[in-house]
């Protein structure tokens, strides 16, 4: 796989009270977008922030919102 690298563009904390967030979005550097959950990267809440740069390869995840497979960001790491 090959790796790629981008900037957080948007992150939704986890929130252990009410298990929601954990995930958000990774914009590479020619404009595409991929959605990524935080279970699937090396970095705590703490280390998302928006712009941070990030490495990161691709897997196909379901998208609950469309309902069909996608392209999403896994094994992310700082860059």
């Amino acid at each position: 796989m090959p790796i790629l690298t981008g900037r957080v563009r948007k992150y939704i904390p986890w929130n252990r009270d009410q298990n929601v967030g954990g995930y958000g979005f990774i914009t590479d550097d020619s404009g595409t977008e991929y959605f990524f959950h935080a279970k699937y990267s090396n970095l705590t809440d703490e280390d998302f922030r928006v712009g941070l740069l990030v490495k990161f390869e691709i897997r196909e995840g379901f998208d609950n919102k469309r309902g069909r497979l996608s392209q999403q960001a896994s094994k992310v790491d700082r860059a």
